[in-house]
């Protein structure tokens, strides 16, 4: 993990469990639990991104050359093609919540 992350606070300030999803966790992080799919999505992803090596899953799933990686829509590393790709999903997003719903971000 990587505690000065921006990403991971967003995540966990913003993401935590309520009494209708599990009643136990009620208030706490998703990023906190033991089996939690999001902690364990950054630490392999972000391993993988940080030791050069996004190729590794690029070529299990045949998608072509890895070109940058976002997580939960943000860039863990700013800059050159992350934040196209971070601006680019952004704008599908704005533009999605617009038609769909009327919505201005």
């Amino acid at each position: 993990m990587e505690p000065d992350s921006p990403i991971l606070d967003l995540k966990a300030n913003r993401d935590r469990y309520t009494h209708q999803t599990q009643r136990i966790y009620q208030g706490l992080p998703y990023l906190g639990s033991q089996e939690s799919e999001d902690a364990l999505a950054w630490n392999a992803f972000r391993s993988l991104q940080r030791a050069r090596r996004l190729e590794i899953v690029c070529n299990e799933l045949d998608i072509g050359k890895p070109r940058g990686m976002l997580l939960w829509t943000p860039a863990p590393e700013t800059g050159g093609v992350n934040a196209e790709l971070q601006y680019a999903v952004g704008q599908l997003i704005r533009n999605h919540r617009r038609d769909t719903y009327g919505e201005t971000l």
